[in-house]
């Protein structure tokens, strides 16, 4: 498995936690090279896995930030995981759903591998490392 340029540790609802990790993750990438659009879908992904993660970890989340060509995230919490095939657009004002289909149009790549307890993502997103 690659070493984590950087990781947070959140507890299962602390939206907090998750906004200060996500301003932390938009800082490192503002020393990058990348453009202001592809910075800003990366901080968009990374809130809404994040997010996502937060609400229904059971305990915490991990959040490892990995560098190896492209800059990417992997999201690792004890909580129920999601079926990739099932994501899909979503209306307007549908209750949920919407940010996993923006993930998915905006990531290069979105791998989820769910395990007993366990759910794992990792996503690369559109920034060079």
């Amino acid at each position: 498995m690659q070493k984590a340029e950087r990781a947070w540790r959140i507890r299962r609802g602390d939206f907090e936690g998750a906004a200060r990790a996500r301003r932390e993750f938009a800082l490192y990438l503002r020393a990058k090279q990348a453009g202001d659009a592809e910075r800003y879908d990366a901080t968009l992904i990374f809130g809404e896995l994040v997010a996502n993660a937060v609400k229904s970890a059971r305990n915490s989340v991990t959040v490892e930030l990995l560098e190896n060509g492209w800059t990417a995230l992997r999201i690792i919490d004890d909580g129920d995981c999601f079926e990739p095939s099932n994501i899909a657009p979503q209306p307007l004002f549908a209750q949920s759903g919407r940010g996993l289909y923006i993930v998915k149009q905006l990531a290069r790549n979105l791998n989820v591998a769910a395990g007993n307890r366990r759910c794992e993502v990792t996503v690369e997103l559109p920034v060079r490392s």
